[in-house]
């Protein structure tokens, strides 16, 4: 019950967002309808970038299926039906989830070779495209999945909710349930188009009607930083790459975005290290440095040379943090010891392989406390 809320509104928000991205980056949802000659050309050209918004498009259903786990303890039914519920809401993540991966693993792989094959062996690889549509993406992805989603929100309405939002999360369910069989009746895609702005619009309903029932989240306030994590960094991982040395090796000293180290390949890089910061006080009232292990992710954009022969570029991470002591110590409560953090700043690359940084940086704790933090850095890049 803790998770459910976060969970429903960061898949509901992630989904606008990669839906949006991809509307304007490869004309989904419209591009299902097209011939597998034409997409199969639309991907092969694409940026490698997109097959991390496709990758980042099938992990969002498994929110469902989080929030499913969390509800299930508070559904007021029987258990038998409470477990048909649950497991319904697993089983669409899932289905969804499998669905939606065939694009970044099966499909982009198959475009890859119909763009070097000749046009005597392009129908074969066409045919196994159009059959990883029908059976992953309509029979799986949509059908099952959406069916299994309509069972979890009529029973998800049976949760301690409000009069309200009990009676249209169970009409959220029907409504998608009947639009799952628009493969079967073609008239009824019209109700598939109307879902695709009420389906996140309902489940963030939903979360917040759970959050004003007891007991209480205190991971809500969390939500809006992955959110906006979320959303920016795929924005942003789609930007074109800067130019320069595609991959670095970074060796951080500082703050920004952790005394570690970090991988960069074009617009991504990924980094481990230590994270040292004053964000609470001693029993006497002096302030005291707390450490954090860090790991995530930064996305660099809109990169331009400033006289080193690198670029310098803003940035965007986001990132897991688990507290080494004093108030955050992790070994104590994973709850009051982790997190996660949302930050945004300025790389310039000053001089040779010499990067300083200034940004800042929102903590979100799993228990609800925030903190922002300014995130000075340095660090030395190398090619390699």
């Amino acid at each position: 019950m803790r998770l459910t809320p976060s969970a429903l509104f960061l898949g509901a928000a992630g989904f606008v967002g990669v839906f949006t991205l991809l509307a304007a980056r490869f004309g989904y949802p419209d591009v299902l309808d097209a011939p597998a000659p034409q997409v199969l050309a639309q991907l092969a050209a694409a940026p490698d970038s997109l097959r991390v918004v496709w990758a980042v498009y099938a992990v969002l259903p498994l929110a469902l299926a989080l929030a499913a786990l969390g509800l299930h303890r508070h559904l007021r039914m029987s258990p038998t039906a409470a477990r048909v519920v649950t497991a319904a809401g697993l089983l669409a993540g899932g289905a969804m989830s499998f669905g939606l991966l065939r694009w970044s693993t099966l499909n982009w792989s198959l475009a890859r070779a119909w763009s070097a094959a000749s046009a005597e062996t392009r129908p074969a690889l066409e045919a196994v495209f159009d059959a990883g549509n029908l059976w992953l993406g309509s029979a799986v992805g949509e059908l099952v999945g959406e069916v299994a989603l309509a069972v979890w929100l009529v029973g998800a309405a049976r949760a301690p909710l409000a009069r309200w939002a009990a009676w249209s999360t169970a009409a959220l369910g029907v409504v998608l349930g009947l639009g799952a069989f628009r493969q079967v009746w073609p008239s009824l895609a019209v109700v598939t188009e109307l879902m695709n702005l009420w389906l996140p619009v309902g489940l963030i309903a939903l979360a917040a009607a759970l959050v004003r029932s007891a007991p209480v989240v205190r991971l809500a306030p969390a939500a809006p930083v992955w959110t906006a994590a979320l959303v920016l960094g795929l924005v942003l991982a789609a930007s074109p790459a800067a130019a320069g040395p595609d991959r670095e090796l970074i060796v951080h000293g500082f703050r920004a975005p952790s005394t570690g180290v970090e991988l960069r390949q074009g617009v991504l890089g990924f980094h481990v290290g230590l994270y040292p910061t004053t964000i609470d006080q001693a029993t006497n009232g002096d302030s005291r440095t707390t450490w954090f292990l860090k790991t995530g992710l930064t996305a660099y954009f809109l990169g331009f040379d400033t006289g080193s022969g690198r670029d310098s570029s803003p940035y965007v991470g986001v990132s897991l943090v688990q507290g080494l002591g004093n108030d955050w110590d992790v070994s104590r409560s994973t709850t009051t010891g982790a997190g996660g953090t949302f930050e945004a700043g300025f790389r310039w690359a000053a001089y040779a392989g010499l990067d300083l940084r200034l940004g800042a940086s929102v903590l979100a704790g799993f228990d609800g406390r925030v903190r922002v933090n300014p995130t000075p850095g340095i660090g030395w890049s190398v090619p390699y």
